[in-house]
């Protein structure tokens, strides 16, 4: 039998389900604020895909190479290779640099419908967003039309895979193809 008065068991259990509410309570917006500061983190941590506009002028850049048909079914048509940084950086005494520096962005522009009424019809972009000798150091993006004046739409990129199945031959010169000459 227990001694303490009824109002005082009362008041008791009373005072243990609102410590036992707060607790709950506290413990729902811990959880939330942790999982929106992990989402604006992740936010924050993810690059952005490159898209045509954010490299606009790049035919203003370096020139990788002469413009060139043929090579990789994967990006058809008349090929011209440019990148974000001037040649001496880059191949110095004509001899190529590896890795490339942080912040380097390398875009391949290809061409169809003849040498008179030709029109960009893909635009692929490397950005190097890390330097660690390994594909997740590129952030990569490839943009498409059929005909001229239709928009550039994206068809890979995000997901990284897509990309790096392919220039996973390219490792020795920082996941690029195009070496500058």
């Amino acid at each position: 039998m227990n001694a303490a008065p009824r109002s005082w068991r009362v008041r008791a259990a009373s005072a243990t389900a609102s410590r036992v509410r707060s607790s709950l309570l506290a413990a729902a917006l811990g959880v939330g604020l942790t999982l929106a500061c992990g989402a604006a983190l992740a936010s924050q941590d993810a690059p952005k895909l490159p898209t045509p506009e954010s490299v606009a002028g790049y035919r203003s850049w370096t020139a990788l190479r002469k413009p060139y048909g043929g090579g990789s079914t994967a990006h058809p048509g008349r090929k011209s290779v440019y990148i974000s940084s001037a040649r001496a950086a880059q191949a110095a005494r004509g001899k190529s640099r590896f890795r490339y520096p942080l912040g380097t962005v390398i875009v391949k522009q290809a061409t169809s419908g003849g040498p008179s009424g030709g029109y960009v019809s893909l635009v692929a972009i490397m950005r190097k967003v890390a330097n660690r000798g390994k594909a997740a150091d590129w952030v990569w993006a490839e943009y498409t039309r059929d005909e001229k004046g239709a928009r550039l739409d994206l068809v890979a990129g995000g997901d990284q895979g897509v990309c790096t199945g392919c220039h996973v031959g390219a490792t020795a010169t920082d996941w690029s193809f195009t070496r500058p000459r």
